[in-house]
C-alpha cells in the first residue's frame, strides 16, 4: 500500500489558506496552531508530491514493461539515489 509521509506545509501553502478564509464571508478569520517562529522555520514551497513518493510501485511497473535498467530511465525529476534504494 502506498501512503505519503506527513510533511509540514509551506509557507505558501500557509499564506494561501489564510487568503481563502476571507473569500467565503467579509471579514473571515484564519486561526493557525503553530507558533510565527514555526512558521518562520517552514520551507517557502512544498516538495512536489513526485518526489516524495514512494518508487517501489513505479519501479515494479517499469521492470513489468520490459525496462531492465531503472537507474538509467529518463525521469522528468529524477529521484535521488537514496530513494531507489529504498524503493529497492
Amino acid at each position: 500500500v502506498d501512503s505519503l509521509k506527513l510533511a509540514p506545509i509551506s509557507k505558501f501553502s500557509a499564506t494561501q489558506r489564510a487568503g481563502r478564509a476571507g473569500r467565503e464571508q467579509a471579514g473571515g478569520k484564519c486561526f493557525r496552531l503553530y507558533t510565527e517562529a514555526s512558521f518562520n522555520d517552514l520551507e517557502l514551497n512544498t516538495v512536489p508530491e513526485m518526489l516524495r513518493c514512494n518508487l517501489s510501485g513505479v519501479i515494479l511497473n517499469l521492470k513489468a514493461m520490459g525496462i531492465s535498467d531503472v537507474f538509467k530511465m529518463d525521469f522528468v525529476d529524477k529521484p535521488s539515489k537514496q530513494s531507489f534504494l529504498c524503493a529497492f
